[in-house]
């Protein structure tokens, strides 16, 4: 592949093993290879957001080498105690909240570095949402990733525009690159 060709990467979910995202960034940019944007969804869209906001391949692979399981799920034992049943999710949204604090910050897609589309569904239509794309890029990147993250019943989705619950996709971001990269031919 000629290094000035442009694509898209497409990262998606796997939960902790997603951290892997980060060698194929690294192993990509060091043959020159810079995505023009990336899609992502659940962990895919938790590394593709923390490059696209800056931080660096070396910052990344740290990260996920010191990362472990409460830095990102930590039981929601009061909610369980005094809610049994009725408890929202299994795990706190605190840990994630942080750590996607942590690696983004406030911004928004318009204040990435490189393009970044984020998959997410709307619980109330069923409908897949693209965060990132032309009217959906005025939030904040931590807050579609969030909703990205989450699992209904495990971790609790995120409320956004218009109080509508947006949560992880249940099908891959894959269908929307292949049209997308297709359209810019």
């Amino acid at each position: 592949m000629n290094n000035q060709t442009q694509f898209t990467l497409v990262l998606g979910g796997g939960g902790m093993k997603g951290v892997a995202h980060v060698g194929v960034l690294q192993a990509l940019t060091e043959r020159g290879l810079v995505p023009s944007q990336i899609v992502g969804s659940s962990v895919g869209a938790l590394v593709g957001a923390a490059w696209s906001a800056g931080k660096s391949i070396a910052e990344l692979r740290e990260i996920a080498v010191d990362l472990v399981r409460k830095d990102i799920f930590a039981v929601a034992h009061a909610d369980m105690a005094f809610k049994r049943m009725r408890s929202p999710a299994l795990f706190r949204r605190e840990p994630l909240d942080t750590l996607l604090h942590r690696l983004v910050g406030d911004v928004t897609f318009q204040d990435l570095r490189n393009r970044l589309i984020v998959n997410t569904v709307d619980l109330n239509s069923g409908m897949q949402v693209f965060w990132g794309l032309d009217g959906l890029d005025e939030v904040p990147v931590k807050d579609a990733v969030f909703a990205s993250c989450a699992l209904p019943g495990y971790l609790l989705p995120a409320r956004s525009v218009g109080g509508s619950t947006w949560t992880a996709p249940r099908w891959t971001t894959c269908r929307w690159a292949r049209r997308e990269s297709s359209a810019q031919m």
